[in-house]
């Protein structure tokens, strides 16, 4: 019987276990593929933080195409593409969303844009591809290659962080 995970560390594990296993020829892939459960799939494919209590609203802006999100905080391309080759969500996060940003948003989960407008070009694209996206945000926000401060309380870039828009 195999013990069931009880967070992202322990599903990643117990999988490797199992592919180690299939590779030493000690257990099949159809008998793998046979005991990974829906919560093991569940653990490693849905990000979950260890203190929900923690989590707080730290700023409000106007949602400009509807959804939820849960993604790595990034502010540049290069953490882009940091997140894209570890197949992490990612919410990007701009004072406002440059021509050459708008090339990479089919590779995001979420948007974030201090200043852009609601009918930007940006807007237009996240719309049609459902990506969820908040403009116009209330604040005090300063951005760096490595950090949000956003009203006093600093995030730094590859944290979880969420958002919720709807109009």
């Amino acid at each position: 019987m195999i013990k069931e995970p009880g967070n992202y560390e322990q599903a990643e594990a117990l999988l490797k276990e199992m592919f180690s296993s299939v590779r030493e020829k000690t257990m099949s892939e159809q008998d793998l593929v046979m005991k990974v459960t829906e919560k093991t799939l569940m653990l490693l494919t849905k990000p979950s933080f260890s203190s929900l209590d923690k989590s707080e609203v730290i700023t409000y802006g106007l949602p400009i195409s509807n959804g939820a999100v849960v993604g790595k905080l990034c502010t540049t391309k290069k953490a882009v593409d940091v997140c894209i080759k570890k197949n992490e969500p990612i919410i990007y996060v701009s004072r406002n969303i440059l021509s050459d940003e708008i090339l990479f948003l089919d590779k995001i989960s979420g948007l974030i844009a201090i200043e852009t407008d609601p009918s930007s070009h940006a807007s237009i694209i996240c719309k049609d591809k459902g990506i969820p996206f908040i403009s116009k945000i209330k604040g005090n926000i300063e951005i760096t290659h490595n950090e949000i401060n956003c009203n006093g309380i600093k995030i730094k870039i590859g944290d979880w962080i969420s958002t919720f828009g709807t109009n």
